[in-house]
């Protein structure tokens, strides 16, 4: 394979350029690297092509050749119902002729903790002594699964492919970490070939085409297969500990990776947030503070929780946006209660902000507003509607840097210094 001069891959037969005689029908179902060359197997040879001096050798059998494997820098191979065998000095030396090696189809071979691993097909790993075969104790002993191709990662675990079973995650110490199958987005279920790339991501070889799984990103993918969870709108890491909001309630995760859900947080949950080691969750019901995956104070004044955030010049109180308004909650002996709602704003408060002593509220349908609010927090005093060129959908205030901002789906509006807002140039395409 070499590129043209449009920089384009072009292939050529090795077969022509060194003048290879093959067998009438030959196929070739393996590949492997040995220092300088390039190992080819098909069902009843080996061929070896050195990549510097182009010499080509060949290993024939009588026998069908079922596995090709390169471990601590030795070329093995196994002949069906026949044994193990390494390759030195370019010849093939009986490694092992132990019924084990004779009655099942070895997958891969690998040199690690100082001593080689051959798995099989259907036995798992085992391990060659002076008093023969040891088969090692791990999770696959208690599986069915049917091994089809396998590498070691980089970081010393295994990657199995399976036929019918999709990829199994083994750690070094056996232990089964993960399993990838066509119900979490593999295409199916069968993985002919594993790679790792430079990148520790994985390619994997299917009956229909090619699998990438980039099991280096921060994200993985959860499919609620039984519908249990309902529609995810907020999720937390929290103690140690993974939690889910969903319109059907507050879930945490087990130690068998399922989901369960929480006593007493059926319906709603609109959001989750830690707060001074608190972790506050957002209800249809209320204000929930959960703690070992339970609720511990249940803060239910004032019905329907859209959010909760610090107040600037008071670390003693939070203010949360409910259905009818804004309230605020006051730490106690380090635990949070609610103490008072509001007067004089009972528009439904989803998205606030503040920004130079003042809090801004934005409804979609209602209208964003500029409140001045007391220095107790009970009342406010001053209530501006802000008026917005073009109303969009989907609204919301945020702010970012030293700045606030409106957006919508028209685009996205800065606040000015005399009080209006204009389309930001930067953020918004015109």
């Amino acid at each position: 394979m070499e590129k043209n001069e449009k920089g384009q891959l072009e292939y050529s037969s090795l077969v022509e350029k060194l003048s290879i005689k093959l067998k009438e029908g030959e196929e070739f179902w393996d590949v492997k690297f040995y220092q300088n060359w390039i190992l080819f197997k098909s069902n009843t040879r080996i061929y070896f092509v050195n990549t510097v001096s182009k010499e080509v050798k060949i290993i024939e059998s009588k026998e069908i050749i079922s596995g090709l494997f390169v471990s601590n820098n030795t070329i093995f191979f196994q002949k069906k119902n026949v044994g193990l065998f390494s390759v030195q000095n370019g010849e093939e030396k009986v490694f092992s002729n132990d019924a084990f090696f004779k009655d099942n189809k070895i997958i891969n071979c690998f040199y690690h903790n100082k001593e080689l691993l051959f798995l099989s097909k259907e036995k798992g790993f085992v391990t060659l002594k002076e008093t023969g075969v040891t088969q090692l104790k791990t999770d696959l002993n208690k599986h069915n699964f049917l091994i089809f191709s396998a590498i070691q990662l980089e970081d010393k675990s295994f990657l199995l492919g399976t036929i019918s079973n999709g990829i199994i995650f083994l750690s070094e110490n056996g232990e089964i970490t993960s399993t990838i199958n066509r119900k979490k987005g593999l295409s199916n279920n069968t993985a002919l070939s594993l790679f790792q790339d430079n990148s520790h991501n994985i390619w994997v070889g299917l009956d229909n085409g090619i699998n990438y799984l980039n099991v280096s990103s921060a994200f993985k993918i959860f499919e609620d297969e039984d519908g249990a969870l309902g529609t995810i709108y907020t999720s937390l890491f929290f103690d140690n500990q993974l939690y889910l909001g969903t319109n059907q309630g507050l879930f945490f995760k087990d130690k068998n990776l399922k989901f369960k859900l929480i006593e007493n947080t059926e319906g709603q949950v609109w959001f989750l947030k830690e707060i001074e080691g608190n972790l506050f969750c957002g209800h249809d019901k209320g204000t929930f503070v959960i703690k070992n995956k339970k609720i511990i104070s249940a803060i239910t004044k004032e019905l329907g929780t859209w959010n909760i955030k610090e107040v600037p010049s008071n670390k003693d109180i939070l203010i949360q946006g409910g259905y009818d308004g804004l309230s605020i909650l006051e730490k106690d002996n380090g635990s949070w209660h609610f103490k008072n709602k509001i007067d004089g704003f009972d528009i439904s408060s989803r998205f606030y902000e503040f920004y130079n002593d003042k809090l801004y509220v934005n409804h979609e349908l209602k209208g964003f507003y500029e409140l001045e609010i007391d220095e107790s927090y009970t009342k406010v005093l001053k209530k501006r509607k802000i008026n917005i060129p073009q109303i969009g959908y989907g609204s919301n205030v945020f702010s970012f840097g030293n700045d606030l901002f409106y957006s919508s789906s028209v685009g996205i509006y800065k606040k000015q210094t005399d009080g209006s807002f204009k389309v930001d140039s930067l953020f918004s395409k015109k």
